[in-house]
């Protein structure tokens, strides 16, 4: 106990001092289940199997069905979705702190929650669940398959999940949760555990009842065989709001006394089912395994409302006024006006001059590398563009040839890949960034056409490999021409700011 204190104690001073963005980040699901937001699964659904489809198009090597999957994890991870579902604008979102749940918590009952703020609630599958989800779904999803197929990999099956369900376990008691924000989040824990499912079944069949693997593999060649769909892995228990967290002392009263006020809002009174999982009992039997820590009576806004409705109507009208002036006074702490994105250089290093200590030299270099790709870009187009129009004569075969030719008096290597399907055939001509700002890094450029008969599209991207992760720009998601998207991926982990 003494030593929980001491280190809640350093996290404070850390997230006072340094304006730290910690691994942790809070949400709320109760507040926007009143308010009509859009449906995003197709949004999203198209997204990541374009992540999957140029994982697959970009496959070198032998088969591995452990390495694709944590590659296609990669993508999206170290919260390079989350932060996209919350500032692209292509996605409804709702984040408005002076109406959230947290509307009342001081510093003292939380310091992240207080300074950090939360992330925004959208809607996935008919659930308001948090974008924070979206970073345990691939990030900490990822970390399960890892430990289960490579650290684990000695230990029988049952062995194996139980580990890493353990060890998911302790993360959300420490610096995913508890420790960190003073809640406990079951809802993060069955996100993860989905995570998990999902990168199993990119290469296994019937981890998703009655479907095939979404990569089949012909030899060391990889195949797209079926769509990955989010609806297959989004329930009622990614709701925060519908799988209650468990909210500690310093926190509980707070987020109880809105909850109470809630019970009197028409959505509330009007619907009160809607705020009741759908298959608890199939969901609370699925999820049995991963150590939640529940107090459904204390925390779900039906229970909630069942208590209060027990109450004397001068004990409710004496409340209400109280919490009413409690709001009322703190209302004016927040901003929830929109975030400001920098669109020139000098007003990105300006944003971020007082970013996290030891981290704007790497904002700074990576802000230049951006530059100097942008550049490298235009030289290349005309050689690039050359190079698809020779070797689309080559339609019947598959190949990869590589080229050295001096572009702007520097001698750059280009690759040229051809791969042809039962109905499309694709010619991708990638070359590699002669430019080196930080150790273990390399960045290349691949344009792409995809016939379909005589008819072709045409993309470009980038992939970064930096320390075993590629990453990739794709259509829609942290583009060619999106300049923080791509510091914000091209830097440390530790340096994130959001």
């Amino acid at each position: 106990m003494k030593h929980n204190k001491i280190i809640k104690i350093l996290i404070f001073v850390a997230t006072l001092t340094f304006s730290i963005k910690s691994f942790s980040y809070e949400t709320d699901q109760y507040s926007p289940m009143f308010v009509n937001l859009s449906e995003s699964s197709n949004k999203l659904d198209h997204l990541v199997n374009e992540g999957i489809e140029t994982v697959v198009r970009n496959w070198k090597g032998p088969r591995s069905d452990i390495q694709i999957s944590l590659k296609i994890a990669d993508i999206f991870q170290h919260r390079q979705l989350e932060k996209w579902v919350n500032q692209s604008g292509k996605i409804d979102t709702w984040s408005k702190m002076s109406e959230s749940i947290f509307r009342t918590v001081l510093w003292r009952n939380s310091p992240i929650i207080r300074f950090k703020g939360m992330a925004a609630s959208f809607k996935l599958n008919d659930v308001i669940v948090g974008a924070d989800k979206m970073s345990h779904f691939f990030g900490v999803g990822r970390e399960y398959f890892r430990k289960y197929s490579i650290e684990y990999s000695k230990k029988d099956d049952d062995k194996k999940l139980q580990k890493i369900l353990d060890w998911g376990a302790f993360s959300e008691k420490a610096w995913w949760g508890k420790l960190t924000t003073n809640v406990f989040s079951n809802a993060d824990l069955v996100v993860n555990y989905e995570g998990f499912l999902f990168l199993k079944s990119l290469t296994e069949d019937f981890v998703i009842d009655r479907k095939l693997a979404i990569i089949k593999w012909v030899g060391d060649i990889p195949y797209v065989q079926r769509k990955f769909k989010f609806s297959d892995h989004v329930t009622d228990f990614w709701s925060e709001a519908l799988l209650p967290s468990l909210f500690q002392v310093s926190v509980k009263s707070r987020v109880l006394g809105v909850l109470r006020k809630y019970c009197t809002r028409k959505g509330f009174v009007d619907n009160p089912e809607r705020f009741k999982p759908r298959n608890e009992v199939l969901l609370m039997d699925k999820y049995k395994n991963l150590s939640m820590e529940l107090d459904i009576d204390t925390f779900r806004l039906d229970k909630v409302c069942e208590d209060f409705s027990s109450w004397s109507k001068e004990e409710k009208d004496k409340f209400l006024k109280k919490q009413t002036r409690l709001e009322n006074r703190l209302s004016d702490r927040f901003n929830d006006g929109p975030v400001i994105i920098p669109t020139s250089p000098l007003e990105f290093l300006k944003k971020y001059r007082s970013s996290i200590p030891g981290c704007y030299k790497d904002i700074k270099n990576s802000l230049r590398e951006y530059q100097l790709l942008s550049v490298w870009k235009e030289e290349l187009s005309k050689t690039t563009i050359s190079l698809l129009d020779k070797f689309s004569q080559y339609s019947t075969t598959d190949f990869n040839y590589d080229e050295l030719i001096e572009v702007d008096e520097l001698e750059t290597q280009f690759s040229i890949d051809q791969k042809n399907e039962t109905d499309k055939r694709s010619i991708c001509v990638k070359s590699k960034f002669p430019f080196v700002f930080r150790k273990n890094t390399s960045i290349s450029l691949s344009t792409c056409r995809t016939y379909k008969g005589d008819i072709y599209s045409e993309s470009s991207q980038y992939l970064m490999k930096r320390g075993g992760f590629d990453l990739y720009s794709l259509a829609g998601y942290y583009e060619l021409d999106d300049m923080e998207g791509y510091v914000y991926r091209a830097i440390p982990y530790h340096c994130k700011w959001y």
